[in-house]
Order: structure tokens, then sequence, then C-alpha cells
């Protein structure tokens, strides 16, 4: 059961652009790679015919099991959730240019296996749904 959890969540969160109307959208897209445990974010240039290009750095540390992230409506954050070990969300600041630098702390433990992070239409509030206890952070 857990093996085709991972394999569906992987596949759920290849990748996912910024909102259009974010001042960093401009053919911005960001990639999970789930091949290790350890997180990493691959951030792409996106071309108007879909074509990608990394950018550099090409790859950025995230929390360890990342498995869903979320950008602010403003385009200017993003968040990261984990699953288990970390049960954390990585926080990032997002440039104009689209290549993320970490927040410090780099990141913030949330319960038991944080698999969901959204956030509120006004970018102020940040929840994350916890997968084991059935609650929201």
């Amino acid at each position: 059961m857990r093996r085709a959890l991972c394999v569906c969540a992987a596949i759920a969160v290849a990748g996912f652009a910024l909102p259009a109307t974010a001042p960093a959208a401009a053919g911005n897209l960001y990639a999970f790679d789930q091949s290790t445990p350890a997180g990493e974010i691959n951030p792409f240039d996106m071309a108007s015919n879909g074509a990608l290009a990394a950018k550099s750095p090409a790859s950025v540390s995230t929390v360890d099991e990342a498995v869903l992230g979320v950008v602010t409506p403003d385009g200017r954050h993003l968040y990261v959730s984990a699953l288990k070990p970390s049960a954390s969300i990585g926080l990032f600041d997002v440039a104009t240019d689209g290549t993320l630098s970490a927040k410090s702390p780099a990141s913030l433990p949330v319960q038991d296996g944080g698999i969901g992070v959204t956030a509120s239409p006004d970018g102020k509030s940040l929840y994350v749904t916890n997968r084991d206890s059935g609650t929201v952070s």
C-alpha cells in the first residue's frame, strides 16, 4: 500500500508553476526529486512552447520527503510539505527571476505527517493537513 501511495504522490506533485498573476510567475516551474529521501527542488525556466531549462542552481535542498508545494498568491513565497520523518514545512523566498532562497529558519515542524499545504487567498495564513492525526496545523 505504501509503495502505491508513494508512486501516486510522485506523479501528483511532479511539478507546479507559479500563479499567472504572480510577479515571479513568468515561466517558472518547480519539481520535486522523489528518487531519494533527501528533499530536493529542481527549479526550471519554462518557455512559451513548454520547453524546460534548468535554473542555476539546478537543485535546492528542502525538507526530507517533500510531497507538495504551494506558492503564495503574490508569488513571493514557496512552502513545501513533507511526510515523516521530518514532518515539517520548508520555507522559501521566490525572487522575481524565480530563483529560490531558504528563509531563516529554513523549516518549521508540523504535526504527524504534513501531507498537504495551502495558503489563504490573502497569503497571510498557511494551513497544513496532518495525515496521521487528521488535523490541520
